[in-house]
């Protein structure tokens, strides 16, 4: 009897476990999914002293802007503002996708981010922690997508957001229009990814699977560095310069060499800042002193392969590496625009002072091909479309590179002139750059 009591405890017990696991719970106690296919996503909700009644819900975005739940249910965040909620791969249609916060008595926004990493069956991802900057990372998403900036061949959400800060998100916070900021900031994000796409494509000669695989690798590294961020094994800063990174790697992968970068760094830049006319002064100033760093990455390595070819000696180099750190530096920190003019200007006459050749020779010649293109850049109207606004500008870059490129025979017959080709074409190449960047900030 006694046995026989025993084998209908073991039954009973078993049952209550295979109940409790498909009602939701683990042997361990822990939430799972109550079925079906999903995938898990981790958060943090910061700024906040108090976290109770705050939930999150998991939207897809359509192609229009519009966004369709696709998490089972919100989840509560935690007392310690963390957060886990599950997307349901039913409803789930393989677009882009963001986590809101809100309060749960009013439904009031708290704040949002957006996901990168793949979205599939069993996948635990981890988000960036919600922040004012990634709330504006992705209110300036949605607004490129409702305006039909947004284009998924060019623009991707990892490349968005690097354009973004949180200097620029809290000034844009702070105005008395935030909508606005948000349209201009969105449009002059696009406008950048586009014209990078487009000079790939046009002047590089890449396939749109090479666009593919360069983008994908970028998404793949913002997925791991928002990972780091909410481990906080990182800062915003340092996530910004290791995705830098990770963008020159995707693009060595598709074998662009530093001058393609630095030129492909420059497409885009001044697409951006060209854009950036619409923003209030303040959030200009933040805005584009990020797209100015991203552009001194480039530039900066493409100026040092140059000095290389032109056999400057190691002292030469360490002290033109030493001026582009104070250049970083004096770009965010810039109060306003003209100052990051003159901090470019500034590393190109140190660039310049520590060149043997006569750099000013080479500025003379490309004269009426720099006056050409400062005309058409004046003639950029910020308030056209991303697609206009990018077509613009790449027409005038490709045009002053073309007559860069047209006057190198001509350098070569200029007496004092260098006399090896190769020599002259990395001076051309290098003035180019160092003018582009500190003319076009000028002109902002």
């Amino acid at each position: 009897m006694c046995r026989l009591s025993h084998q209908y405890l073991i039954l009973f017990i078993a049952g209550m476990l295979v109940f409790g696991i498909a009602c939701g719970e683990t042997e361990n106690g822990e939430n799972q999914p109550p079925g079906g296919d999903t995938a898990e996503v981790h958060g943090q909700l910061e700024g906040e002293s108090e976290f109770e009644g705050k939930v999150v819900t998991a939207f897809e975005v359509t192609s229009d802007g519009s966004a369709e739940v696709v998490s089972e249910d919100e989840a509560e965040v935690e007392a310690d503002g963390s957060y886990s909620l599950f997307i349901d791969l039913e409803l789930y249609s393989g677009g882009d996708v963001y986590v809101e916060a809100e309060r749960e008595d009013d439904n009031s926004s708290q704040g949002s981010v957006l996901v990168e990493g793949s979205i599939e069956a069993g996948a635990s991802i981890d988000t960036a922690p919600i922040t004012v900057e990634t709330t504006f990372e992705t209110d300036t998403y949605l607004e490129a997508r409702q305006s039909g900036d947004w284009d998924d061949d060019n623009c991707t959400t990892a490349d968005h957001r690097s354009y973004a800060s949180a200097e620029a998100a809290a000034e844009a916070r702070a105005s008395a229009d935030y909508q606005s900021e948000v349209e201009a900031f969105s449009r002059a994000s696009a406008s950048a990814m586009k014209a990078s796409a487009e000079y790939l494509m046009e002047a590089e000669g890449k396939a749109r699977a090479d666009l593919e695989s360069s983008f994908e690798a970028r998404s793949e590294a913002r997925a791991q560095l928002d990972a780091d961020l909410l481990a906080e094994s990182t800062d915003s800063e340092g996530a910004f310069e290791a995705y830098l990174e990770a963008a020159a790697q995707a693009r060595s992968e598709i074998d662009l060499d530093t001058e393609a970068k630095a030129r492909d760094a420059q497409a885009s830049a001044e697409a951006f800042v060209a854009a950036s006319a619409e923003m209030s002064a303040d959030v200009r100033t933040k805005a584009q002193a990020r797209a100015e760093t991203k552009r001194e990455y480039f530039v900066s390595a493409a100026v040092d392969a140059k000095l290389e070819t032109l056999e400057a000696g190691s002292e030469v180099r360490s002290n033109v590496e030493s001026a582009a750190s104070d250049l970083r530096g004096e770009l965010q920190a810039a109060g306003d625009v003209s100052a990051q003019a003159s901090a470019w200007a500034d590393f190109k006459a140190a660039v310049e002072g520590e060149l043997e050749a006569d750099t000013q020779m080479v500025l003379d010649e490309l004269e009426s091909a720099f006056a050409a293109y400062a005309s058409a850049m004046a003639a950029v109207d910020a308030s056209s479309s991303a697609e206009v606004i990018a077509g613009d500008c790449l027409a005038a870059y490709l045009d002053l590179w073309a007559s860069a490129e047209s006057e190198l025979g001509a350098l070569s017959d200029v007496p004092g002139m260098l006399d090896d080709d190769t020599a002259i074409e990395a001076l051309v190449y290098l003035m180019v750059h160092l003018e582009l960047a500190a003319g076009l900030a000028a002109s902002g």
